[in-house]
C-alpha cells in the first residue's frame, strides 16, 4: 500500500523475513515436531495458525495488528508467552482498544481483524475509512 498525504508517503511491507536476525520462538512457530510456520507470531492471522492458506484477508489481520501498534504505542500481546498468543488469536480474542483511541478508528481495526476473514475489511476500504477518520479526528492526535 503506497499513499500520500500532505508530502509525506506512508508505505506499509513485510520485512518479517527479509534480514537474517537471531532466531526466536516468535519468528518460529512450532505447531508439532513436524510442522512449524516461519512469521511473527503476534502478526499471525488465526488461518495461518491452522495451517490454512495464505490470503488477501490473511494480509489485511496484520495490517488491523500494525493499525492496533500505531493507535495505541504498544508492543502486541507483549505479556504473554507463545502458546497463549497463538491459543489466544485462533479462539478470537483480539487485543484491548483503549476508550483514548477514536471510535472509528477503533472501528477500522475491528473491521480488520475479523476471526471471520471473509468480513474482514480490504485494503481499498481501510484506505477510505483511514481518510474518513483523518477529515473527523485531526484534533485528537496522542502526542504523548
Amino acid at each position: 500500500m503506497n499513499n500520500s498525504c500532505d508530502g509525506f508517503i506512508v508505505k506499509v511491507s513485510d520485512f518479517g523475513l527479509a534480514k537474517i536476525r537471531q532466531k526466536t520462538s516468535r519468528q518460529m512457530i512450532k505447531l508439532s515436531e513436524q510442522q512449524s510456520i516461519v512469521g511473527t507470531l503476534q502478526w499471525t492471522a488465526p488461518k495461518l495458525l491452522k495451517l490454512e492458506r495464505s490470503s488477501n484477508a490473511s494480509d489485511i489481520y496484520s495490517l488491523a495488528i500494525i493499525l492496533w501498534e500505531l493507535a495505541t504505542r504498544s508492543v502486541p500481546y507483549d505479556q504473554l508467552d507463545e502458546k497463549t498468543i497463538g491459543w489466544s488469536i485462533c479462539a478470537g480474542n483480539r487485543l484491548k482498544i483503549p476508550n483514548y483511541v477514536p471510535s472509528d478508528v477503533a472501528s477500522i481495526i475491528s473491521n480488520a481483524w475479523n476471526q471471520d476473514p471473509t468480513k474482514r475489511s480490504t485494503c481499498l476500504q481501510i484506505i477510505a475509512d483511514i481518510k474518513k477518520a483523518m477529515a473527523f479526528n485531526t484534533n485528537n492526535i496522542k502526542t504523548e
